[in-house]
């Protein structure tokens, strides 16, 4: 992310890793969350999404919200699900025990991998 000014395709325009997922998306806040999760995995760039990431997430059948374990965050994962229930298929909200997937345990990521992806 960069100020306004110099970026040339905004950050709230996009969600990262979009174009790995196939029927189900794990969507998380960060660019790192996604990588350590890998294929399948969806960032949102922060809990202020914005109603074109919505539409873009809306396309998969199956998407598992994975936000960090703040209560800002929680709430935030609670505001786009229920945005996402408007589409076809299902929304999940999933915890990990980790603060975040970035930080989480190689068990709980292979955990999250093996029972949603």
């Amino acid at each position: 992310a960069a100020p306004n000014e110099h970026e040339a395709v905004p950050i709230k325009s996009i969600a990262f890793g979009l174009d790995k997922p196939t029927h189900t998306a794990i969507i998380v806040e960060g660019s790192f969350d996604a990588m350590r999760i890998g294929r399948g995995a969806v960032a949102t760039m922060g809990t202020a999404f914005k109603a074109g990431q919505v539409r873009q997430l809306g396309k998969f059948m199956r998407r598992v919200i994975c936000f960090d374990n703040s209560s800002e965050a929680q709430k935030a994962a609670d505001r786009l699900a229920h945005e996402l229930a408007t589409y076809p298929g299902e929304t999940l909200i999933v915890q990990i025990e980790g603060d975040d997937p970035a930080s989480a345990p190689e068990s709980e990521i292979i955990q999250l991998r093996n029972n949603f992806l």
